[in-house]
């Protein structure tokens, strides 16, 4: 969204740029293909992952749980934008 929220800039050449740099920074696990929401969570929480993007629900359902590496873990909204 351009600074007053009114337009979209999808298609500028810096969010081009931007959203190719995002993407470089998709890993995967060796041998696995696709990580499911819980997997990515499980990979967070056992300190196999240092970041994931997930859905609320993943997060509010890890969140219960009273455990200390739960205590660790922080959440932040990615756009203030919503789609």
């Amino acid at each position: 969204m351009d600074n007053r929220g009114k337009q979209v800039l999808f298609n500028t050449p810096a969010t081009l740029a931007g959203l190719r740099s995002y993407f470089t920074l998709l890993r995967r696990l060796p041998n696995v293909n696709f990580l499911g929401t819980d997997e990515c969570m499980d990979a967070l929480v056992d300190g196999k992952a240092a970041a994931v993007l997930t859905d609320a629900r993943a997060i509010l359902a890890h969140l219960q749980e009273d455990t200390p590496e739960i205590k660790n873990i922080g959440t932040a909204s990615l756009m203030s934008t919503p789609w």
